[in-house]
């Protein structure tokens, strides 16, 4: 909690929203008394923005990883889909959540996602190329469709992947086989933003404490 000395008549507290004039004839004590209680009453809520990067990182080349749902298999070489033509063809759902990672959705602030997955392509069949869908949930992150080679395809998450970010520390992404057969070897996603964390006590009372030197200064230099 930050005191501001906004002019020799007036001190005001960003938390407490205290007021303070000391003109003649106002009982300093009684109001620096008023000012240390609100401040007081704001130190428990007190945090301070420190940029931060969470990453959640999934190997699908590991057979224990969790997925939500899917109709493909895990392989040596990761997670295999194929398009099953006019079938219906394979897909792999899964999630991503940073709290494991130390994104607490009630305290900080999530401001840019990137979704960074790892193809394989076999080549079994070269004259044949391959085709895969990747939709990231939600209203303004629609569907990516784009010819599969070996290598990491980016994603940004739109407005609605953040909003989901920052509701609950997840998201929701599905891989589909559109044309041919293919391995996604693993997946990462990471969000940058504010990690809120805790003003310690000793801080909030040095901070207390310019702000009265302050009201001290005021003070004197109205008299």
């Amino acid at each position: 909690m930050a005191l501001y000395l906004l002019s020799s008549d007036c001190i005001i507290t960003d938390i407490s929203c205290i007021f303070y004039s000391h003109k003649k004839g106002r009982n300093m004590k009684s109001s620096i008394k008023t000012i240390l209680a609100g401040c007081t009453l704001g130190l428990s809520s007190m945090a301070m923005a420190i940029p931060a990067t969470w990453t959640d990182t999934l190997d699908f080349t590991d057979s224990t990883t969790q997925i939500n749902y899917s109709t493909g298999e895990f392989r040596a070489d990761g997670y295999y889909l194929r398009s099953n033509g006019i079938l219906a063809d394979d897909y792999l759902r899964y999630e991503h959540d940073i709290t494991d990672n130390g994104f607490n959705p009630s305290q900080d602030v999530a401001t840019s996602a990137v979704l960074n997955i790892e193809f394989l392509d076999d080549e079994s069949d070269k004259k044949r190329r391959e085709f895969a869908k990747v939709n990231l949930f939600g209203l303004f992150n629609g569907d990516f469709k784009f010819e599969v080679d070996t290598g990491v395809e980016s994603y940004n998450a739109g407005l609605a992947g953040l909003f989901d970010i920052n509701l609950d520390g997840d998201m929701n992404v599905q891989v589909i086989a559109k044309r041919g057969d293919f391995y996604v070897v693993s997946s990462e996603l990471v969000v940058s933003g504010d990690d809120y964390v805790p003003v310690s006590e000793p801080a909030s009372v040095a901070l207390l404490g310019l702000g009265l030197i302050g009201l001290g200064f005021a003070r004197r230099k109205q008299s």
